[in-house]
């Protein structure tokens, strides 16, 4: 049922180390943050529940994370969900 389907996307597209230093053009900040927002947008705009749970690093030892989605007001299912994966990655990061 697609009222029941939980989704599970990356979080960011891109994840940048832009620094803490210094300016950053208004180019750069919009390229990068459209890139980091592209993927959860889509449960902004409909509503959805998301819970983000940290998978690892990327190459350049960036954190990165997955988001669990659910429909609006399926809060409860999806925490649940979230903890079973959260056990599941932790059992697979352990070996």
């Amino acid at each position: 049922e697609a009222d029941r389907a939980a989704v599970v996307v990356v979080v960011a597209a891109a994840v940048e180390d832009l620094g803490v230093t210094g300016e950053i053009g208004d180019e750069t900040f919009h390229r990068v943050n459209l890139l980091t927002l592209r993927n959860t947008m889509a449960g902004n705009i409909l509503d959805h529940c998301g819970v983000a749970l940290p998978n690892g690093r990327n190459g350049e030892g960036m954190p990165t994370s997955l988001l669990v989605s659910a429909g609006h007001g399926d809060d409860e299912r999806l925490l649940a969900a979230a903890i079973e994966i959260e056990r599941v990655v932790a059992a697979e990061a352990d070996g």
